[in-house]
């Protein structure tokens, strides 16, 4: 007889399979790690029995403290893990994440101990199959609308992108009415008043309802200001964009001055020597159109084009290798503000330095271990001063400069990546490192590449 409640227990629909299975639906619009579905197998099947050999052990032995805990808490560190090691996501986003599975979950707890009662759902004798079908049937419902309503509108990028204190308010929140009142209305306040457990039953659920609700529109309203704060950036660089375009056209048309009198000089040489000389020249004049970039990034090659066109002017050694198609998963105002604060601070830095030789940027794109890795090299000759774990900016005004450094790592970390920096024998190395989603990963690839 123990060996079949045991199997009823793995099959009946009870807080760790529906946990599981509202995890999933809430992991579902975020960006997966690679084999992924392995390991939400194995947690989910670890926690499986775990929590149903501390729910047989409760029926069989009494109720003793640690399985109760045991069996409240494994449901909460499985789906945390599940989130953590199976999507691309950071601890806070993670957290964040289980309390909304657990929001979900509880919902649908709500609706079937309402229609059914506790007391029939967890009765091991007698079970009866078509109220165990009709359980599962509306708690899958629930999770489904849970999916349609708001699980799918909550990612942005495939991340959540909260903050700590955000996550474990909220997630806080959710577990005191799911797990803290729930049983403090169970057991203590109401354990034999059935109208008014139901009562309370209902107003959880919609408190669950009403929280979600909310997650929805927080994550709007973020990407809302996420959206106006960059198109705020990009109205402050489309001045000096159009001030770069504008000294770009002057480059090229000096150089185009300069090839026609060259041209005309070249009809006129008899010298062989000097005709080679000549053409040389030529040669070096026209090399300004290899700064114009094809990484099959249109966003990327216009920024490494305009920045390739004023190392141009400013006399500094661009090099340049770069697989544009990596990045196409960012947003273009993302990938534009990284890409042009990188290069913008290795373009100032060079600028500054005397000995021309060492006026060297060096760009490099490529793909290492399932992520975008990006780096860009350059010299420099002026103290670098760190506060906090920041880069102090050099300019006469701090109060709007200083912020490139900053927001080159707020992007990153948005798509879950990372930001090292090197600054020895006067050499700053910016590292970023970005993680693939798998519809990128080892995907055929166009490199750009010039001298």
């Amino acid at each position: 007889m123990a060996i079949q409640d045991f199997l009823i227990l793995l099959i009946r629909p009870d807080f760790i399979q529906i946990m599981v299975l509202s995890t999933l639906v809430f992991m579902q619009p975020l960006r997966k790690q690679r084999h992924w579905i392995r390991r939400m197998l194995l947690l989910s099947m670890t926690g499986l029995l775990l929590n149903v050999t501390m729910v047989w052990i409760v029926i069989n032995k009494g109720r003793l403290l640690l399985p109760i805990i045991l069996h409240y808490s494994v449901p909460l560190v499985i789906s945390f893990l599940c989130f953590k090691l199976c999507c691309e996501t950071t601890a806070s986003d993670a957290v964040y994440g289980l309390g909304n599975a657990l929001a979900a979950f509880h919902i649908a707890f709500c609706a079937v101990t309402v229609l059914w009662g506790e007391t029939a759902l967890k009765e091991l004798t007698n079970i009866k199959i078509p109220l165990f079908a009709a359980n599962w049937t509306l708690q899958l419902i629930i999770l489904g609308l849970s999916w349609a309503c708001f699980s799918r509108r909550f990612p942005t990028n495939g991340t959540y992108s909260v903050s700590w204190r955000y996550s474990l308010l909220y997630c806080g929140v959710i577990v005191f009415i799911t797990m803290i009142l729930n049983v403090l209305i169970r057991e203590i306040w109401v354990a034999n008043e059935l109208v008014t457990y139901t009562v309370c039953l209902v107003y959880a659920m919609f408190c669950c309802i009403f929280m979600l609700a909310l997650q929805s529109e927080h994550q709007h309203e973020s990407e809302l200001q996420a959206a106006m704060e960059a198109e705020r950036r990009l109205r402050r660089q489309a001045q000096e964009q159009y001030e770069l375009s504008r000294e770009s056209i002057d480059i090229i048309n000096r150089k185009c001055h300069d090839l026609k009198h060259h041209v005309s000089a070249l009809r006129l040489m008899k010298d062989p020597k000097e005709r080679e000389n000549s053409l040389r020249e030529m040669e070096r004049l026209v090399m300004i159109y290899d700064t114009a970039a094809q990484t099959g990034n249109e966003v990327l090659d216009t920024v490494l084009t305009e920045k390739g066109l004023l190392c141009e002017k400013n006399q500094i050694s661009w090099t340049c290798m770069a697989n544009g198609a990596l990045l196409s998963f960012m947003s273009p105002a993302d990938l534009y503000i990284l890409m042009g604060n990188a290069l913008d601070n290795a373009i100032e830095s060079s600028q500054q330095l005397e000995q021309v030789e060492r006026r060297v940027v060096r760009v490099s794109i490529r793909e290492e271990h399932g992520a975008a890795f990006i780096q860009v090299e350059n010299y420099y000759d002026h103290s670098i001063t760190a506060a906090n774990g920041r880069f102090e900016t050099t300019k006469d005004d701090p109060v709007n400069h200083g912020f490139g450094l900053q927001s080159i790592r707020s992007i990153a970390q948005r798509y879950g990546g990372a930001v090292d920096i090197e600054t020895e024998g006067g050499r700053f190395l910016l590292s970023i490192l970005i993680p693939l989603p798998e519809s990128i990963c080892s995907s055929p690839k166009g490199m750009a590449k010039s001298p």
